[in-house]
């Protein structure tokens, strides 16, 4: 990597024209760096400590989200600006890759999708399995994101397509090939939380939801960026009621899984619409509604249900949190899209739609449609590659126990309800 920056980096020495003052750009930079701090806590403290929730797999968690994190920012902002330069309409490659600090919000998106593929696989890799695998899909990723974002212009302003989806389904494919049965038997009985880390991981729970407005609006500007930190807000917020509220319905008692991870799906629902969704705000919340219940629903009843019927494993649920939210997320937009030429007159659609005018200006069902083709591309790549990637390192040596710190880690001790790893449901309770 530090070849590769070496040979194609440089840095931004010049303000754009459309900045009228070294002071605007500053300012500009201020306000939009105080966004992605929140993005890089949400990458780093987030889903850190959200992964942490196996009782014998703690330091690993925290410690892979971390070394993994670090590696793809560099591979993110690598690899989407090689692909913007190559694919890319307006790509130029000829001059090298300019190095601001826009870009490094590429490559906190790009850690992100990677993190999620990791958790469909925590527990179940060695390292250097795990640090292959995000290696190559970094680079399927960039591919993906500038096909979807800048060849075919769909509208995704979060990620719900290219980080959600992509990062979930690339995981969800490659699981296959990483010993999934021995998963799901856990003789051992290794893959559960305990008492304390559930605790632990609610910590990551917290700064995701807190954040998560950023992580959807960091890329608007104007109007639509407060559009989206209000729709992500109202979603996730709502999300977090529906979900709890769904298990508790079903259950008489709150479940901490469900909590941990059900209550987010309204920030990836409104991943790729957050910022044109202004009609209504009760359409913003059912959304959130939606999402909530049919995540908590997947963590409830179709979990086990995967597991049994088409022997999926997936660690973190992500298919539930990622995944699923993620392509209701995407269909939203096509609605809101189709939805837009109703709400807004011509100045507003002029801002807020700039595709639909111009010479080459694209009708709303035009761009509906794109944004439909976009989430079909994205299920292929992200499959495809996933399957492909994860076979071939899957070849490599597996790990000699799964979900095992000890195997990653010197000097673990694990606390008294960990000492055995068989322990109880029923005693961990007690």
């Amino acid at each position: 990597m530090i070849v590769l920056f070496g040979i194609f980096g440089r840095y931004r020495k010049e303000i754009h024209q459309d900045e009228l003052s070294s002071i605007a750009a500053v300012s500009d930079i201020s306000a939009t760096y105080a966004m992605w701090v929140d993005i890089h806590t949400m990458i780093f403290v987030g889903f850190g400590f959200l992964m942490v929730f196996l009782k014998t797999h703690c330091w690993s968690s925290v410690g892979f989200n971390y070394l993994v994190a670090a590696w793809t920012v560099q591979c993110g902002v690598m690899f989407v600006s090689i692909a913007h330069g190559v694919m890319a309409p307006d790509g130029d490659m000829s001059h090298g890759i300019e190095l601001d600090f826009g870009i490094l919000v590429e490559g906190d998106f790009c850690a992100a999708a990677c993190l999620i593929t990791m958790g469909a696989l925590l527990g179940k890799t060695t390292f250097s399995q795990l640090f292959i695998l995000v290696t190559f899909e970094s680079i399927l990723y960039a591919v993906n994101a500038v096909l979807v974002l800048q060849v075919l212009k769909c509208h995704d302003i979060g990620g719900a397509m290219t980080i959600h989806m992509f990062g979930a389904y690339f995981g969800l494919a490659a699981s296959y090939f990483f010993e999934p049965n021995k998963a799901i038997e856990d003789k051992a009985e290794r893959n559960k939380g305990s008492y304390m880390t559930q605790m632990v991981a609610m910590i990551g729970t917290l700064f995701l939801f807190i954040y998560w407005p950023s992580f959807n609006a960091i890329l608007a500007g104007g109007i639509d960026q407060h559009w989206a930190i209000v729709n992500t807000l109202l979603s996730i917020s709502t999300s977090t009621i529906v979900g709890c509220s769904v298990a508790f319905l079903h259950l008489g008692k709150f479940e901490m899984e469900v909590m941990l991870n059900a209550t987010l799906a309204g920030g990836v629902i409104m991943g790729a619409a957050a910022d044109i969704i202004a009609s209504n705000p009760a359409w913003v919340m059912l959304a959130g509604a939606i999402a909530g219940a049919i995540s908590a629903a997947g963590y409830i009843w179709l979990n086990n249900l995967c597991k049994t019927k088409l022997r999926l494993h997936d660690t973190c649920g992500v298919h539930y949190l990622h995944a699923i939210p993620g392509v209701l997320g995407s269909i939203t937009c096509c609605f809101a899209i189709l939805h837009g030429e109703s709400v807004f007159d011509e100045k507003e659609q002029q801002a807020h739609f700039p595709w639909h005018f111009g010479e080459n200006g694209r009708s709303y069902g035009y761009q509906a449609f794109m944004n439909f083709i976009g989430i079909l591309v994205t299920f292929g790549i992200a499959i495809a590659s996933g399957a492909l990637f994860g076979f071939l390192v899957g070849k490599m040596p597996m790990p000699e126990e799964q979900f095992d710190d000890t195997k990653n880690f010197v000097h673990v001790e694990f606390g008294d309800d960990t000492s055995k790893y068989n322990v109880s449901a029923s005693t961990e309770a007690h």
